[in-house]
């Protein structure tokens, strides 16, 4: 939403910009066409982004692979290389080895946060050959 924000924000400077521009004369006349377009741009993705956000976690059969959170440490590794899941302070902290680690913030995740614990237990468990017992 913060970045929905910031690209609207900028989408308004930019149409300002545009009937400024349209004052001047001929002159700016394509320059007022040139902001008028990166301002509908600007708004069509703004858009796009709020419908279809980024993809927080993706989960594979190998490994795992982050989207760009800040402070998320370790963005992509192998479910080889992870020696322990655990959730500390609204986090699910991955952690890997070599004293390496990946901070997955549960907040971004509000109604799938218990789903992903679960999932990464299973591809962890499912990657080390553990099954459950009947």
């Amino acid at each position: 939403l913060q970045l929905f924000g910031w690209r609207m924000i900028v989408a308004a400077m930019l149409a300002v910009a545009t009937f400024v521009l349209r004052n001047f004369g001929e002159a700016a006349l394509v320059a007022s066409y040139a902001t008028a377009v990166l301002a509908v741009l600007l708004i069509g993705i703004a858009i796009f982004r709020l419908v279809r956000p980024p993809a927080v976690v993706s989960l594979r059969a190998d490994g795992f692979r982050m989207g760009r959170i800040a402070g998320a440490g370790i963005r992509a590794a192998l479910w080889a290389e992870v020696e322990k899941v655990d959730t500390v302070d609204g986090e699910l902290v991955i952690g890997l080895t070599g004293d390496n680690a990946s901070r997955v913030p549960l907040g971004l995740l509000p109604r799938k946060a218990a789903a992903l614990e679960r999932e990464v237990h299973l591809r962890l468990n499912a990657a080390h050959g553990y099954r459950r017992l009947p």
